[in-house]
């Protein structure tokens, strides 16, 4: 054991029948049990792999993944903690958390029929003031806005935890630094009120009930930290989180005025369709939000205009009004769309003309005269875009917005200077249509991986490291030099997955002789891993493992001239896609089950992590209730104090991965990232610590501590821990503590 494994501790849960206090007759929305009865006609007492042979068939190779079914790291937790079948039919308890045995099998749907309320706001838990929800033993119980992307965030600088459900967002304080425990009864709610363009719009996934959030995170916009929230109905709305903590120090402190003032949101605006994919630019103070109309919007406040864009408390909220100025820009760069009808509409016009001879004019828009509303477009090129992030220049300044969209396309957009947009394909989409260039009558028989999650990381995020294993997580010789004529030179790590430390590469029901909780889907494609490079043709003698093996074998004695002669001349061999931000930034993207990170490296060395957070099942299985494979990396959080990125799943997996970098220039790679844990882990598994069902969301944020809720910059990182808490649709909170130690570096969970 290195100084940097990870040490994985005691995980803390409180269910959702413990939370809501609710009786085990008593079903709940989304609650899985693991102890189902076998279906008629099956044998009680087969084992696991007679069981599981009996679905999959003679061979288990219909997984085909990278490594053999048989090598499962999580096998080796400690049998004793699984839960004796005498202690199912209530909440149990235990020094680790608490598990939840109901055996009902349950309708996602069982009692959850009320029409929907009209928004408006609130400020407290009361009768008159709470969302309406279902009501079961006498407790309310949230619904959940199924199939969205992270709706749950903890604030970095106060205890305040949010959860955004249906028709509320549900404002808690966290009660304990130890176990995190989170009530059922929110301490404030909040219900966003609705624009009338979002009544045009309507909604997406749910017709009848359009206003539901679609994405929930935290983020720094100058100096006031928000909320901000995308909805279905194309809103986005934002609020200061110092005016909830305002709210909430009040009613705890019970001097209240007979009609408290509601926390109102200090931004509300439309973009025109499902919107869903959100990013904060703390410097810049810029908004992202990217939409399923194909389009990116960026929403720029006036910095030295006398008109507050912000909602006075004392006033009424004007949503949908003309605050800030539209500006439609096509893929070239250019506007096409500007309302000249408008003040600021007549002094721009004059602007686009110079522009239009003189490119290097600097842009009257950078003085920030007025609040603009950038419109990037895609087009036919895009697709519906879940995820967003900001990019900037040499002083900090935002320069640029990123965007995936579903299809996999990274998209990059310039802000200020009206230049051309563009855009890389995913991996696996560039590999198959160079597949198909070179096979007469090849047609790809499955879904290609979709683009779910982006993130700018600057170079101060990488964690300084000695080793190749250190860096990647596996040695050299385990990992796979690709060269391809269309994206460039890449190191393939998805054999990294067999040194994760208590994680299990099967899912929990396999290993637990339930595979036939399972449902299946007939007509689907087997849902096997996804190719991203063929190894008879992607690679070449001149890209391969040997300089990486000298470098750790010599702790780095290459000399730097023959390292970056051979890596400039492998280069020149037919990389194409490019990716160099203007502050030298890398890149991550994040598929379905696969992580990728480029850019930021002089030599532009990509890392893919094939299969990161997959779990081997049945050919066509999927969860109960769930009409599609929900593996999906949407929820990706940048805890930089940590050198940190969490990325969690729909299917219920989330991934901590440490950025890196080697400190000896002489490796083949200049950044690069290694998946220290994956949450749940093993052993949480194997005691039904994970119910199977979605995750409603992913949030990571630092514990109160002496310091209080603004702890100063220099604080010691061993004094600067942070929880996870993992946040699943049956109302199931898992919590970790995270922290790295500062001797040594080493990141610990707890």
């Amino acid at each position: 054991m290195t100084q940097r494994d990870l040490h994985i501790g005691p995980c803390y849960c409180r269910t959702g029948r413990k939370r809501y206090a609710i009786r085990s007759s008593d079903p709940i929305p989304w609650e899985s049990s693991w102890n189902n009865p076998l279906p008629p006609g099956a044998s009680p007492g087969v084992s696991a792999d007679h069981d599981l042979e009996s679905i999959l068939g003679p061979s288990s190779d219909a997984y085909s993944s990278d490594w053999d079914m048989s090598d499962d790291q999580g096998d080796q937790g400690d049998h004793n903690d699984q839960i004796d079948q005498d202690n199912q039919d209530g909440d149990w308890y235990g020094p680790h958390g608490e598990g939840d045995g109901d055996d009902d099998d349950l309708d996602d749907q069982a009692g959850f029929n009320d029409d929907a309320p009209t928004p408006e706001t609130a400020s407290e838990t009361s009768e008159e003031a709470s969302d309406p929800e279902d009501e079961i033993n006498g407790y309310k119980v949230p619904r959940i806005s199924t199939y969205r992307l992270n709706l749950t965030v903890l604030s970095q600088r106060y205890n305040i935890y949010a959860a955004a459900f249906k028709s509320a967002i549900h404002i808690f304080r966290v009660r304990s630094c130890v176990d995190h425990t989170v009530p059922g009864r929110p301490d404030l709610v909040l219900l966003p009120p609705i624009t009338k363009e979002s009544i045009t719009v309507g909604g997406y996934l749910d017709l009848c009930l359009p206003h539901q959030p679609n994405h929930f995170i935290v983020g720094d916009l100058g100096d006031e930290e928000i909320l901000l929230l995308s909805y279905d109905d194309g809103d986005v709305i934002a609020y200061y989180s110092s005016h909830i903590e305002h709210a909430l120090v009040r009613l705890e402190s019970g001097n209240l005025p007979n009609k408290p003032a509601p926390v109102m949101p200090f931004f509300h605006q439309n973009v025109g369709k499902s919107a869903w994919g959100l990013a904060v630019h703390k410097k810049s103070r810029l908004i992202a939000v990217g939409n399923n109309k194909h389009e990116v919007h960026v929403f720029a406040f006036a910095l030295t205009s006398a008109n507050p864009v912000s909602y006075l408390e004392d006033a009424e909220p004007l949503p949908g009004d003309n605050l800030f100025q539209p500006i439609r820009r096509s893929l070239d760069g250019k506007v096409i769309e500007l309302s000249l009808s408008e003040p600021f509409g007549r002094l721009i016009q004059p602007e686009l003309d110079i522009l239009e001879k003189d490119s290097s004019h600097r842009p009257l828009l950078l003085q920030r005269r007025h609040n603009c509303h950038f419109i990037m477009e895609t087009l036919d090129k895009g697709s519906n875009i879940p995820s967003v992030a900001f990019g900037s220049g040499a002083d900090g300044e935002a320069t640029e917005v990123l965007a995936v969209d579903i299809s996999g396309k990274l998209w990059v957009f310039s802000i200020w200077s009206y230049t051309p947009s563009w855009f890389i394909e995913g991996l696996h989409r560039i590999h198959y249509k160079t597949v198909a260039e070179r096979t007469p009558h090849f047609t790809i028989q499955h879904e290609i991986p979709r683009g779910w999650g982006v993130l700018v990381l600057p170079e101060s995020s990488f964690l300084s490291t000695t080793t190749f294993r250190d860096s990647l997580g596996l040695d050299p010789a385990e990992a796979v030099y690709v060269n391809h004529a269309q994206y460039g030179h890449y190191i393939g790590i998805c054999k990294a997955v067999e040194y994760i430390k208590n994680n299990s590469t099967r899912h929990p029901w396999v290993r637990n002789n339930r595979a036939q909780q399972f449902d299946l889907a007939p007509h689907w494609q087997n849902e096997l891993p996804r190719d991203w490079y063929d190894p008879k043709v992607d690679h070449s003698k001149d890209w391969n493992s040997v300089q990486d093996e000298a470098a750790d074998e010599s702790q780095g004695r290459v000399p730097p001239n023959k390292r970056k002669k051979k890596c400039r001349k492998a280069l020149e061999d037919g990389a194409k896609a490019k990716l160099r931000l203007a502050d030298g930034s890398s890149v991550m993207r994040m598929y379905g089950v696969d992580i990728e990170l480029l850019g930021g490296d002089l030599d532009n060395i990509g890392i893919m992590f094939k299969n990161a957070i997959y779990q081997k099942k049945p050919p066509r299985a999927r969860m109960p209730r769930i009409p599609f494979q929900p593996e999906r990396l949407t929820n990706v959080l940048h805890v930089p104090e940590l050198f940190l990125v969490v990325a969690g799943s729909l299917c219920g997996r989330v991934a901590l991965i440490t950025l890196t970098r080697p400190s000896s220039p002489h490796y083949s790679f200049q950044r690069s990232f290694k998946v220290e844990a994956i949450l749940p882990k093993t052993t949480d598994e194997d005691r039904r610590l994970r119910p199977i069902c979605p995750l409603l969301g992913v949030a990571v944020g630092p514990i109160p501590s002496v310091w209080g809720s603004n702890a100063p910059e220099n604080c010691p990182l061993d004094e600067r821990r942070y929880r996870i808490m993992l946040h699943y649709y049956d109302h199931r909170i898992l919590s970790y503590e995270v922290y790295r130690n500062t001797l040594t570096e080493e990141l610990l969970v707890n």
